[in-house]
């Protein structure tokens, strides 16, 4: 036998076949073609159809039907789709919030119900719903019983709000209510943060014709006064390469911070009156009680200048535990802040930097508040007592790679008022000498009169909050 017949594929491919099904032309017959030929017409002859016509094999291929060699009908399987008898897919009962009905619609029908089920409260059910009968009874006769894999049927939940662009500082989310999102929406950079959010909470930035009142201009004036310690030289500031690149190159956030830190600001590592934080977000507690519609953001600041446990003695550290839980300003332990810095770089803006501004010193004012909360109580139970509130004013800084502004923040009435103190051009050797002075000063005033003025406080407010402990009867005052 020739290899050929025993391995076909390596002489060549096998020539197709026209005949019907079950009738091939063998291997040994390709030699002859009158014999292929004779095969063919024989295989037709019985049902009377043209072996030429083509056209009619194909055609009825095509609509799934062909001869066989003795006239009958064979049925030749295609794939055609499935089509499922049951109208309701039981993976629409998988949905979380399906509390739906049969609907004739269709597809939409079944989509509008589940969005109708939604709902537009904030009620969310307790347990899990329970399917309408006819849907239960429909699946259990035509479904069957749900695989141990399906998810459990949730109850129904409320689309998520979008989010606007733009971080906010707020903590706790999935707690907020509608007007707390709202309040996310206000960032705090923009002016509507400052003409809602906090106008709104009675944080108000003073006209620069507003005169300031007299205790605060008599402070004002103490921290702008001429200092005893020698400061940089005219021109080792001009020579100073560092200042020039970051005018020119307008330099990230970052680098600004770390040229003023160094250059303009008291970084204390031992001291133990006074403590700076760099970066880290305030307290939620720290945050004044939402009044009206928005929620005021959870501050960051850039620097915050306070107090540490090592400020106060062992009886005024008491006297802090024992009117609140936790009346510091940050996890570091910061009581009662004085300064916040706000940097901006090249992409920032004065404006936004002055927001940030407000909105820490409102928290950082708030805290002394309480104390101030606690000395007003005592006088009205003791009306010959000669204790008497803490001053709650403090300073703030905005500043950039090119200028800086001074602030300072202070109540009036029931408002509490922000008002600009001085304006420098810190590329400027003179105005960089001046600017350094003040910030230097008001460190001092921190350190001094302002920490003394609430040790005295504390001191006399020490056995009359001891006593209201002991009697279970100390909630804290309501603050001003």
């Amino acid at each position: 036998m020739d290899a050929s017949c025993l391995f076909p594929h390596t002489t060549g491919r096998r020539p197709r076949s026209h005949s019907a099904p079950g009738v091939l032309l063998d291997a040994t017959n390709r030699g002859s073609s009158e014999e292929a030929l004779t095969i063919r017409k024989r295989k037709y002859s019985g049902s009377g159809k043209n072996p030429d016509d083509r056209r009619t094999s194909r055609a009825s291929s095509k609509r799934g039907r062909n001869t066989s060699a003795t006239g009958q009908d064979v049925a030749l399987y295609h794939p055609r789709p499935i089509y499922p008898t049951v109208r309701l897919a039981s993976f629409l009962t998988d949905i979380p919030g399906s509390e739906i009905s049969y609907n004739p619609g269709g597809v939409s029908g079944f989509v509008s119900d589940w969005v109708s089920a939604l709902g537009d409260g904030d009620e969310r059910p307790h347990s899990i719903p329970e399917l309408p009968e006819e849907i239960s009874a429909y699946e259990a006769t035509h479904i069957g019983p749900r695989p141990l894999s399906a998810p459990t049927i949730m109850p129904p939940r409320r689309l998520p709000t979008p989010a606007l662009s733009g971080t906010s500082r707020l903590g706790d989310t999935a707690s907020q209510s509608s007007s707390t999102t709202l309040a996310a929406r206000k960032h705090i950079d923009t002016v509507t943060y400052r003409t809602v959010v906090l106008r709104q909470h009675n944080y108000l930035i003073a006209s620069v014709q507003d005169p300031l009142p007299s205790h605060i201009a008599s402070l004002v004036e103490q921290i702008s006064s001429h200092r005893s310690s020698p400061g940089p030289a005219p021109a080792d500031i001009n020579s100073d390469a560092v200042l020039r690149t970051l005018r020119r190159d307008g330099l990230p956030e970052i680098a600004v911070q770390r040229y003023f830190d160094d250059a303009i600001f008291y970084l204390p590592h031992n001291d133990t009156s006074v403590q700076v934080s760099m970066n880290q977000i305030m307290l939620a507690s720290s945050v004044p009680k939402q009044r009206g519609r928005f929620k005021m953001s959870c501050p960051k600041p850039d620097l915050l200048y306070g107090y540490p446990y090592s400020a106060f003695t062992s009886a005024q550290a008491d006297t802090l535990v024992d009117m609140a839980d936790d009346i510091s300003a940050n996890s570091l332990q910061l009581h009662f802040p004085f300064l916040v810095v706000e940097y901006k770089g090249d992409q920032g803006s004065i404006y936004g930097a002055t927001n940030q501004c407000m909105n820490a010193s409102a928290a950082c004012m708030d805290l002394l508040d309480m104390v101030n909360a606690w000395a007003e109580d005592l006088r009205g139970k003791q009306p010959d007592s000669i204790v008497s509130p803490v001053e709650t004013a403090m300073f703030c800084i905005a500043m950039n790679s090119s200028e800086a502004n001074v602030y300072v923040s202070c109540k009036s009435g029931t408002a509490t008022y922000t008002h600009w103190v001085a304006g420098f051009n810190v590329q400027d050797a003179d105005h960089f000498i001046r600017f350094r002075r003040m910030v230097r000063n008001i460190i001092d005033w921190g350190r001094g009169p302002r920490l003394a003025g609430i040790q005295h406080l504390l001191d006399q407010l020490g056995s009359h909050i001891k006593a209201m402990v002991a009697d279970g009867a100390a909630p804290i005052p309501t603050m001003l």
